[in-house]
């Protein structure tokens, strides 16, 4: 029993990641020993949080429809510093910003993104398959020194201000490439446990209240934490403890904003106003270059490549750095006394990118006139935290540090089907237990508007519950962050047992199309398609050329011959190259050589049926009227005005020319060639006739002391096909359209937006191809 025991925990690999707007960072956990950061092939612990594709200089990104899978196989994707490199010279083609646009409507993503000159999407790939692709490249390049190992969990360290719906957009995230355990916390979390864990003898003797400064990339935090060594929960062993007091958070600052203050000052110094957005990205990527180097160096230099065809160079001192960072010190200094409002604190931590300009540093430090420590890693601290978690959830080497949340960031309540819970008001401490009634069967956790992020798509997550005859539910809860632990049916008499949550919105799984980019077996099932649509559709077109007496009808000499050459060129392609192709772009792009020559002639067809359909209902009709007006309603209309009935009898003679000169169109018109009479213009006519012929038909008579709300005198068959619904010219009395609402039982069921538009879309449109 041991042995099988030993080995999994031999083989116990876990990954913390803190995918920060501008980098990532990854840390690495094997089986007891300490967390290590994870340094990527540039020998870097940071890296870059941007996903790009490199493609054919042909594929079309401004294409507003959906990407088919034969253009995503024409994508590669990079990711980190090749993606800033790919999207210096094609902008469009990469993403990033992943934290702050998760869950962000169009409008406000735009805000953010256009101020960087970046993208919020990338090649007409959508965020969330962006996420997805991203994270799955990035864990790929972090396990793949331990590749023979098996993740057992992955950490994600978040602002303490995400939501649970953005929260949940990254675990999904995982799902989808295969990774089912995962947890996140807090940024605070995150500092305090390393700060806990290396910073123990601070506050071994008496309790230490930290002011933390964390200048991130398009933020800035600052919060204070109370640390204490203190008897754990439901133990006798003693453990740090940190206690939140406070969080604030501004985010329209922080190190990307000072490089882009940094572009601005190149653009002055080269002498250059407008930009390109791909003249942009290299100015931007040129600017975090220097600033980087000005955190070692008293000067900088670069080449700034192809701005306005020229190349620059380009040298900054530091203190030309130092004028440009007081936006960032004074914003960093509001921020602190923010969080530091009525707190008594011992020590200041500053962490971050940002934090590593000593100028920056020195200069808050002045301000709020303390020493400001850097004794945590400015880059790694978040992620080093995460590894920690995963040292506390799945070994026992450290004692881990207990958090507690005085106050909270957002006022949050419970509602169901009955009622509405408070569970937090912002400020105060939240409730660690709700109680509900036993028939609530939905419970909703919903954030108040004014308090998160502005642009949020999803302003809640919630649960389904097992319905209870009797007795109540209590849904236990966790905080920082808020999470459901477990849901309870009690009963005075039999207690409580375990109820069921089933979430609200399962995760949206992956589309096909980017499953492409992860199983190399759907590639190739792919690829067999394309190829065998390709040979049946060429075998095909030479059967109808030759065979099908339609077809030929609708086609001339020449157009037969240019169908049956280009079908041929397939066929002999296929034979001789088939077998070697490995892009399924290749078989599609001859397939739609293909059914450009066809398709018009299928489209020809189809509408000729149409026509004589649309014609045969207006004859119909015109036959119905002529009845009417010279049999029935002498009869049983008498009371119609007079005047009215000539005017239908003027438009019934109109539409009779109308349909005689038609057919005499028609049958001087070749088929080879479109008709110069359109199916909506004969519709158009025999609607109109139909509007005014019911309008006779449905005029009930006059009332009369008998019968004070007279009905038209109709048969019983036409009243019948009346309620069923509009009428209609191709009935004997009169017709009907079918209603609306009426179900179609050939009609194949839509579930999904994207078959909705397909179900739309005409099957021999040319448009696409």
């Amino acid at each position: 029993m041991l042995l099988p025991l030993f080995l999994c925990l031999s083989s116990s690999f876990f990954i913390g990641l803190d995918i920060g707007s501008f980098y990532s960072k990854a840390s690495t956990l094997i089986n007891s020993e300490s967390p290590s950061i994870f340094y990527n092939s540039d020998n870097s612990s940071i890296t870059p949080s941007f996903f790009a594709f490199r493609s054919k200089p042909n594929f079309d990104w401004r294409n507003p429809k959906q990407l088919s899978p034969d253009e995503a196989g024409q994508l590669y994707p990079v990711f980190g510093e090749s993606a800033l490199r790919t999207m210096e010279t094609r902008p469009w083609m990469g993403s990033g910003f992943w934290p702050l646009l998760s869950n962000i409507d169009t409008h406000e993503a735009l805000k953010i993104t256009q101020q960087f000159g970046f993208n919020n999407t990338a090649a007409r790939v959508q965020l969330d398959d962006l996420i997805i692709l991203y994270l799955k490249n990035y864990i790929d390049r972090v396990r793949e020194p331990y590749r023979n190992r098996k993740i057992q969990d992955i950490c994600f360290v978040f602002p303490a201000t995400f939501t649970q719906p953005q929260r949940s957009i990254f675990e999904y995230a995982l799902k989808n490439f295969g990774i089912q355990k995962s947890h996140n916390i807090d940024d605070v979390d995150a500092v305090s446990y390393v700060y806990g864990i290396e910073n123990r003898e601070e506050f071994q003797d008496k309790p230490k209240t930290v002011l933390f400064i964390d200048l991130g990339g398009l933020s800035i935090k600052s919060y204070a934490v109370k640390f204490e060594i203190a008897k754990k929960l439901f133990s006798t062993v003693t453990g740090p403890k940190a206690t939140r007091l406070s969080y604030v958070i501004n985010r329209n600052e922080g190190g990307a904003y000072l490089t882009n203050r940094i572009v601005d000052f190149m653009k002055k110094k080269i002498n250059v106003e407008n930009v390109s957005p791909a003249e942009h990205r290299r100015l931007f990527r040129a600017a975090e270059k220097i600033k980087l180097e000005l955190t070692e160096q008293e000067s900088a230099y670069t080449i700034i490549e192809n701005i306005g065809g020229i190349d620059h160079q380009f040298t900054m001192t530091r203190p030309e750095l130092n004028l440009l960072c007081r936006y960032l010190i004074d914003a960093t200094v509001a921020i602190a006394r923010n969080a530091s409002t009525g707190i008594q604190y011992d020590d200041i931590e500053i962490i971050g990118g940002s934090s590593k300009i000593p100028y920056v540093t020195k200069s808050i430090s002045e301000v709020l006139r303390q020493k400001i420590k850097q004794t945590l890693p400015a880059e790694e601290t978040l992620v080093l935290g995460a590894g920690y978690s995963n040292a506390f959830r799945h070994n026992d080497r450290y004692v881990s540090v207990e958090m507690f949340e005085e106050k909270s960031l957002y006022t949050i309540k419970l509602t169901t089907l009955n009622d509405t819970y408070p569970v937090c008001t912002r400020g105060e401490k939240c409730v660690d237990s709700v109680t509900v009634t036993h028939d609530a069967q939905i419970i909703m956790f919903g954030y108040d508007d004014s308090e998160i992020q502005p642009g949020h798509l999803v302003r809640g997550f919630g649960y389904y519950l097992d319905y209870a005859d009797k007795g109540e539910i209590q849904v236990r809860l966790k905080h920082g962050p808020l999470r459901v632990q477990a849901a309870f049916t009690c009963h005075p008499e039999s207690g409580c047992k375990d109820n069921k949550l089933d979430q609200l919105d399962p995760p949206r799984p992956l589309s096909q199309v980017f499953k492409m980019h992860m199983k190399p077996e759907l590639r190739q099932k792919r690829l067999n398609e394309t190829h065998q649509q390709l040979d049946n559709f060429s075998r095909l077109v030479l059967y109808e050329v030759e065979k099908n007496q339609s077809f030929r009808a609708f086609t001339n000499y020449s157009q037969r011959i240019e169908i049956i050459r280009c079908a041929e060129r397939q066929r002999k392609w296929l034979y001789e190259y088939g077998n070697t192709i490995t892009e399924p772009i290749n078989f599609t792009l001859r397939l739609n050589e293909l059914k450009k020559l066809v398709f018009p002639v299928y489209r020809r067809i189809r509408d000729n049926n149409t026509l004589y359909n649309e014609m045969s209902r207006l004859y119909t009709t015109i036959q119905n009227g002529k009845h009417g007006i010279e049999v029935a309603w002498p009869v049983n209309r008498s009371y119609v005005d007079k005047k009215i009935i000539a005017n239908f009898s003027r438009q019934l003679k109109k539409a009779d020319n109308f349909l005689n000169e038609t057919v005499k169109i028609i049958n001087e018109s070749p088929g080879w060639a479109p008709y110069p009479v359109k199916i909506n213009d004969i519709k158009l006519v025999n609607d109109e006739l139909t509007l005014k012929f019911n309008e006779i038909q449905l005029t009930p008579p006059p009332p009369t002391e008998d019968n004070p709300h007279p009905t038209p005198i109709l048969p019983p068959e036409y009243l019948e096909r009346l309620k069923r619904g509009h009428m209609r010219g191709d009935d004997p009395i009169g017709g009907i359209y079918d209603s609306p609402n009426t179900p179609n039982p050939n009609e194949k069921k839509v579930e999904s937006f994207e078959e909705f538009v397909e179900s739309k879309r005409d099957p021999y449109d040319t448009d696409d191809l």
